[in-house]
């Protein structure tokens, strides 16, 4: 018995002598990748706050596309970050085309708010609430992703990662946005068919609104992940539209969503520009300032 116990005794010391020296290896690793980060992470912030800096410069958690080989902001405060707005790298045109984007929408809500729905005698006030929630969700797009890409060089990783959660609840709450003031207008007469669809469409916001938590989530590895989540979000329309079809006839249904026809095909074109990174992965570093997939997949929005 006093033979088994110590046999028992022993095969538990080695266990946990194994496990202390696995978990102690396991430690000094990430002990020295945070040293390594940290020693990374301080040189490109002394560089950064002289130069642009190379791709291979920044840390490895800065680094998302490969294929842009220069011009990268790597700033360690805030008010660095705002003034940056006003200099020529590779997010300059990110930056603007959304910021001058704000002011043709504010300028186009205007406009549409005093002519269209301002005169005619059938505007409900429901019809300016989806009008508002719309407008509303378009800005509140436009200002994350300028926020954004202006905070995306901040030193502090927790500021950057912030931004970019931000930018694709901004992104998810536009295309619900826009899935439910369609479903608004093409069930206007259906009151049931159309809160049921409302509603529907408005859970899946809210799940695409809460995904972007998610620490991976803005990984480069999850690019295609992220696709699939908007593609699913902006693809909850389909069903209601198919069963307008059904119900109403495919006539006036397609003559209904002609207009959002070239809309959506606006869309899936910069969608497959950011997914393939075209052009900058056929010609790595011709495309660093301007031209790269994800001004492209801005200006296409």
């Amino acid at each position: 018995m006093q033979h088994t116990l110590d046999n028992s005794l022993q095969k538990t010391t080695k266990t946990w002598r194994s496990t202390k020296a696995t978990a102690n290896e396991k430690i000094r690793e990430v002990e020295h990748q945070v040293a390594e980060t940290w020693d990374t992470a301080s040189r490109a912030a002394i560089e950064g706050a002289k130069r642009l800096l190379r791709f291979e410069e920044l840390p490895e958690e800065w680094q998302m596309n490969p294929y842009i080989l220069t011009g990268y902001r790597f700033l360690s405060s805030k008010r660095q970050c705002l003034k940056s707005i006003f200099h020529i790298h590779n997010e300059t045109c990110n930056i603007w085309t959304h910021m001058l984007g704000l002011l043709g929408l504010i300028f186009l809500s205007l406009h549409i708010h005093t002519t269209v729905l301002g005169k005619s005698p059938t505007t409900t006030l429901y019809d300016h609430l989806v009008f508002l929630f719309f407008f509303f969700a378009a800005a509140e797009c436009l200002i994350s992703s300028t926020l954004y890409h202006t905070f995306l060089c901040h030193s502090r990783l927790t500021v950057m990662r912030c931004a970019a959660t931000f930018d694709y609840i901004g992104i998810g709450v536009l295309i619900t946005a826009s899935v439910m003031a369609t479903l608004h207008y093409g069930f206007f007469c259906d009151t049931t068919e159309r809160w049921m669809f409302l509603s529907f469409s408005g859970g899946m916001g809210i799940v695409g609104c809460i995904i972007p938590f998610y620490p991976k989530f803005d990984l480069p590895s999850f690019r295609y992940f992220r696709i699939f989540i908007f593609l699913g979000m902006a693809c909850s329309g389909i069903l209601p539209l198919a069963y307008a079809g059904h119900q109403k006839g495919w006539a006036p249904t397609l003559h209904f969503i002609q207009p959002f026809v070239k809309s959506g095909l606006a869309y899936l074109t910069g969608l497959v520009f950011y997914g393939h990174q075209f052009p900058e992965r056929q010609f790595p570093g011709w495309f660093d300032r301007w031209g790269h997939s994800h001004q492209l997949w801005h200006v296409a929005n």
